[in-house]
């Protein structure tokens, strides 16, 4: 496995066909209406260093996808003071909701290259869900480890206690249904243990406290672990989608100023940011709505930039007629006053799609 690496932007990005609706096609007007969008010139303008370029170096990133989802069943822990080795546990009643989701990608290579060629990295998103309806989630935090037994860390999902915590998760296997007990570390040294059930399922036996205990004996007298000073991600900006600009193939800036197409499929970027160490880190997710209303989201891809210029690549769009790497480049601008997101997008089949967001 690869070590730790600051997780990239989420998005989807779509090809001129999957972009560009059945409605007609949409007039000057549309693209230069009275709510200060800048028009398709200055954006192209934006972008002038980068005019003519049709292709990129591809990553070898087959972006995150769905692995597994979890939710807790239930829970016992140890009194501050006291752990494994010196009392015995007690049941606790779970006052939230707690969903976890583990993602999975892959590097140098594709979903179906053999081993060695391609390598699995997982990750998790940790949401919980509180009795008045609100939600702490916890996207792609420090993870180390794979699917089978892993750790990360948390500092907002549990107010009002304060701090960082350590989980260490394990699945385990009884009476041929799979378990996630997790055995989390909270800040003022306390034990608590989950037993998490696969969402959809309803097992008949759970694991005994005794049987989730032993399979973390290696952890048993541990209340402390060094802090990593990471925040949690936390969103930054939002960007709806509001126009969508694709060129022909063939076509580049130099030949061509393309006009404003109709788009089925509406689409919010987020960037999201945390403070490691003091340092600002950011990241992005892109959401779109498919026609059907499900959601294509590229979450945390291979990512480099700030919130006002960055790149990020996308391997796992869906409904679109040309699989594969696609590249944004992405980049703010600012006209009557009203800032704006400008996107230039690489596809696989080498034409290029320009997008604008706003706010």
């Amino acid at each position: 496995m690869h070590g730790i690496r600051t997780i990239s932007a989420v998005t989807v990005l779509m090809t001129p066909l999957a972009l560009i609706g059945t409605g007609p096609a949409a007039g000057p007007a549309s693209a230069e209406r009275s709510d200060a969008r800048p028009t398709i010139e200055q954006i192209m303008a934006s972008f002038r260093d980068q005019w003519g370029r049709l292709t990129f170096p591809g990553t070898g990133v087959v972006g995150w996808l769905a692995d597994s989802t979890w939710t807790t069943r239930s829970q016992f822990g140890f009194d501050p003071g006291t752990d494994e080795t010196n009392a015995k546990p007690k049941p606790q009643t779970p006052t939230r909701d707690i969903t976890y989701d583990i993602f999975r990608r892959t590097i140098n290579g594709t979903d179906t290259a053999p081993p060695p060629q391609r390598e699995l990295e997982y990750q998790i998103v940790e949401d919980v869900k509180s009795k008045d309806g609100t939600h702490a989630v916890n996207r792609f935090p420090v993870f180390l480890g794979t699917r089978a037994s892993f750790t990360f860390y948390n500092t907002v999902a549990h107010p009002p206690l304060p701090g960082e915590f350590e989980y260490t998760c394990r699945t385990f296997r009884k009476a041929g249904d799979e378990f996630l007990p997790c055995r989390i570390i909270t800040p003022e040294r306390g034990i608590n243990y989950q037993i998490n059930i696969a969402k959809g399922t309803d097992p008949g036996v759970l694991p005994t406290d005794e049987e989730v205990l032993n399979a973390f004996r290696d952890q048993w007298g541990k209340v402390t672990f060094p802090r990593l000073n990471v925040t949690n991600w936390a969103p930054h900006e939002t960007w709806p989608r509001l126009a969508v600009y694709p060129l022909a193939e063939g076509q580049t800036e130099f030949t061509t100023i393309p006009r404003p197409q109709p788009t089925s499929k509406p689409q919010v970027a987020t960037v999201f940011n945390r403070k490691a160490v003091g340092r600002d880190e950011y990241q992005v997710i892109e959401d779109t709505t498919e026609p059907d209303g499900t959601h294509s989201l590229n979450s945390f891809p291979v990512f480099n930039g700030q919130p006002d210029w960055f790149v990020f690549y996308n391997t796992v769009a869906r409904n679109v007629p040309v699989p594969g790497e696609y590249q944004e480049t992405c980049r703010t601008l600012s006209n009557q006053g009203k800032k704006f997101l400008a996107c230039r997008t690489l596809t696989p089949s080498r034409t290029i799609i320009y997008e604008l967001h706003g706010r």
